[in-house]
């Protein structure tokens, strides 16, 4: 099953954001859902890369969040 971590709640109270990993091993991705349980989207689908541990603007219009898509920074 899917894996929820680092919930963080917008500064107007209205949504969570949250990181999801889909199994053990797999990258996570980016949803925000309102805090009522509906209206669920998801914000990023990059394949390959972990986008993870959101924190909203303080305007509260998007979460920021982590990325590391394991790149090798020797070869560029």
């Amino acid at each position: 099953g899917a894996l929820n971590h680092y919930p963080d709640v917008s500064p107007d109270g209205k949504w969570v954001a949250f990181s999801v990993r889909h199994g053990i091993g797999t990258k996570a991705d980016i949803y925000i859902l309102r805090i009522d349980g509906t209206g669920l989207k998801q914000v990023t689908a990059t394949q390959g890369v972990d986008e993870d541990r959101p924190s909203w603007s303080p305007d509260g219009k998007e979460p920021a969040y982590g990325r590391n898509d394991d790149a090798d920074p020797a070869s560029g």
